[in-house]
């Protein structure tokens, strides 16, 4: 699912409700600032035991003067894939300035996410320079360590999808 803005420093908003998305890599990306609420995300399984490729929910290549990429709330994430072939993101630059920003929170995560560690480097770019966050997801692909970046309930309050959408001028897509 491309989430793209023309200008990198564009206030380009876009909202997902209640929908289906399906993929095996890299399918929600992109600069523009996205929400993802109450979706279904199905990480198709391309048969990595066989030589397949499975591999990367998201690469966000969100620019450093945003503050907000993409954000996935209360979602989904189905797989009938067999455990810990899949990443939740890498960081994906685009551009110069390009600094991921990808938070995942109250989603249900499947077997098919890498528990140990769901975040990876691109092409250089080390994760851990990225802004990638989870908040209290659940299910066999959800986990708390050292890989895998926790946001306080205090911190949460900011990414939110009203937070992500809301504009200067007062408009926010999500309602």
């Amino acid at each position: 699912m491309l989430n793209w803005a023309p200008a990198a420093t564009g206030q380009y908003r876009q909202y997902f409700s209640s929908s289906f998305v399906t993929g095996d890599v890299d399918f929600v990306f992109g600069n523009a600032t996205a929400g993802y609420d109450r979706v279904n995300i199905q990480l198709r399984d391309s048969g990595a035991a066989a030589g397949g490729l499975n591999g990367f929910l998201s690469a966000p290549g969100t620019g450093s003067a945003k503050t907000y990429g993409i954000l996935v709330t209360g979602s989904s994430i189905t797989s009938s894939a067999a455990a810990n072939p899949y990443y939740l993101g890498r960081p994906w630059h685009p551009s110069a300035d390009a600094v991921g920003q990808l938070m995942i929170r109250q989603t249900s995560l499947p077997a098919a996410v890498k528990t140990a560690g769901p975040w990876t480097d691109m092409s250089g770019y080390s994760w851990k320079n990225a802004r990638f966050f989870e908040y209290r997801n659940t299910g066999a692909g959800a986990g708390v360590n050292s890989n895998r970046p926790q946001l306080t309930d205090s911190q949460a309050g900011s990414y939110t999808v009203q937070k992500y959408l809301a504009d200067t001028d007062g408009g926010n897509p999500a309602g």
